[in-house]
């Protein structure tokens, strides 16, 4: 059946990953138990990596006004070593509207115990009620990544090595953040403090998912984005000058019947010609949402391996530069 024929109000419940993920849980990171001679190599050259047990922080303030905080808090999940790890920050989707962080600590628990700090944020979600709009989210964003950044020696992570990444809207989030110098210059911050960013399934081009999607205008984006005249400069297809180079590894499934495999293909071929390194992974079976479910179980393996590879890599690029 092609989804998009599906009734508003059954697009509706399947666009709002706190009734999905609620109902279906994230599986641990355990793994099938099957033991691997030692030194075997995964599908994408990883060799099985360390397990370290996990230290969890929990709804920790990113701004200053009390106040002001709301849902401007984050969990951070941090290995239990004296090293300096690399830090994953994610920005969960939901159409601007849902999502919470609390849907995720199995996928926080699954990256720290490989090695990887990981950070996962709640922003303010539009509602018809609450006045909040573009940018709101993506200045939460910016103050999320300018307060991990001070607090690096605080919690023991790299503060020279901060991966920001999302699934669906936290990848649009993820664009803008890494392409245009705004957000991040309203907390002092350049986008350099930025080592690479990942995005799931992600929307970067406003007006092309309403022409694919139209029912989505009155569904989300009228409500995230107001008046059309402001979305293409709310898309993070419209920065791609080549102006700032932090690599991309982007992620999108064949099958996921929300968003279009050309927002994907677009935005990876807008960021290539303008010389930004970037890896596209599209050798996954899963729907929008399964694509993160997905994470931390033997389904999910290849791609949580492709994220792992590619932070760590840049952790390797720093040693060597």
């Amino acid at each position: 059946m092609d989804s998009s024929k599906l009734a508003v109000p059954q697009r509706m419940a399947i666009l709002f990953p706190c009734l999905i993920l609620t109902m279906l849980p994230l599986l641990s990171c355990e793994g099938d138990g099957k033991k691997k001679p030692k030194g075997t190599a995964d599908k994408v050259g990883l060799k099985k990596p360390k397990v370290y047990k996990v230290k969890t922080h929990k709804n920790l303030a990113y701004v200053a006004d009390k106040k002001k905080v709301g849902r401007r808090k984050l969990d951070l999940y941090l290995p239990k070593s004296t090293e300096g790890f690399p830090l994953f920050m994610y920005i969960h989707g939901g159409a601007w509207i849902s999502g919470d962080k609390s849907q995720y600590s199995k996928i926080g628990k699954s990256f720290a115990s490989q090695g990887i700090a990981f950070a996962i944020i709640n922003y303010r979600l539009s509602t018809r009620s609450n006045g909040v709009q573009h940018p709101d989210p993506v200045l939460d964003g910016a103050a999320a990544v300018h307060w991990l950044k001070k607090n690096a020696k605080t919690y023991g992570y790299m503060d020279d090595c901060i991966v920001v990444g999302g699934h669906s809207a936290g990848a649009h989030m993820t664009g803008l953040l890494t392409l245009d110098p705004t957000y991040l210059g309203k907390f002092e911050e350049k986008t350099s403090v930025i080592a690479g960013a990942i995005g799931l399934e992600g929307i970067y081009d406003i007006p092309g998912l309403i022409k694919r999607w139209p029912d989505y205008r009155g569904d989300f984006i009228a409500l995230a984005f107001g008046s059309e005249l402001g979305w293409s400069a709310a898309s993070p297809q419209s920065y791609c000058n080549g102006k700032e180079k932090a690599p991309w590894l982007v992620i999108h499934s064949p099958k996921d019947e929300l968003v279009d495999m050309p927002q994907s293909e677009n935005f990876v071929k807008a960021l290539t010609t303008k010389g930004v390194t970037t890896t596209f992974f599209n050798k996954l079976d899963s729907s929008h949402f399964g694509t993160v479910q997905d994470l931390g179980s033997k389904k999910g393996r290849e791609t949580e391996a492709q994220i792992v590879k590619f932070i760590k890599g840049l952790v390797e690029a720093r040693k060597k530069s």
